[in-house]
């Protein structure tokens, strides 16, 4: 579609629904692949990627870029075509993402747009059952009566389910941090079983969860 919009003479722009992270990632990729023309492997170096404000270790990427098999180079072809667009809208606020946006105004990329965070909350969304009538009114409520810069937000993205003993695990740090927390949460399957190992500790006296289904 970029080559067509340039065809015409048209702008096109690229919308990623990922984060600043990602993105910068993505534009990372076709450097490295000008250095290292091989997937990822566990044993490589740690990553120092302009937008990432720490060192990552190559095991925490995306499975798809140690891929053999056409998955590092399907990412890395379509890295390519970042730079080509008129700008990027990415799915972040600066607030949020403060480094990695700032390692976008190099002049060597298009501009970047953000746009975020864009969430289905509830709006046509699939509830879990577990979510007890907690709508996006009532959390938007007790948000407002927060103290400002006060909540974490938790948010795993659509691969983020776990079992019971992680999500228990995860539930005991909120309660012992005491910090005021909305857990965006994907649970497995459609039982809602999972939700008592939150109900068997204390932390929803300090924060909101939000329960989703695995498959909304």
């Amino acid at each position: 579609m970029i080559d067509v919009a340039i065809d015409l003479g048209l702008p096109s722009y690229l919308f990623l629904t990922s984060g600043a992270g990602f993105l910068g990632l993505m534009l990372y990729l076709p450097t490295r692949h000008t250095q290292i023309s091989t997937e990822f492997e566990d044993s490589d170096p740690d990553l120092e990627p302009p937008s990432f404000v720490h060192p990552v270790p190559a095991r925490i990427l995306p499975a798809a870029l140690s891929n053999k098999h056409g998955g590092y180079a399907a990412y890395e072809k379509l890295a390519q075509r970042f730079r080509d667009v008129n700008g990027i809208v990415v799915n972040t606020i600066t607030e949020l993402e403060p480094y990695a946006i700032e390692s976008f105004a190099d002049g060597q990329i298009p501009p970047v747009y953000t746009v975020g965070p864009v969430l289905d909350i509830g709006f046509g969304g699939q509830a879990h059952p577990d979510s007890d009538g907690v709508d996006c009114d009532k959390i938007m409520e007790w948000l407002d009566a927060q103290p400002e810069s006060s909540v974490v937000f938790l948010c795993f993205c659509s691969w983020g389910s776990f079992g019971e003993a992680q999500l228990r695990e995860i539930a005991l740090g909120l309660e012992g941090s005491g910090q005021r927390f909305l857990w965006a949460l994907r649970l497995r399957g459609p039982d809602g079983k999972l939700g008592e190992a939150l109900n068997r500790t204390k932390v929803q006296k300090i924060g909101r969860v939000r329960y989703n289904s695995a498959d909304s």
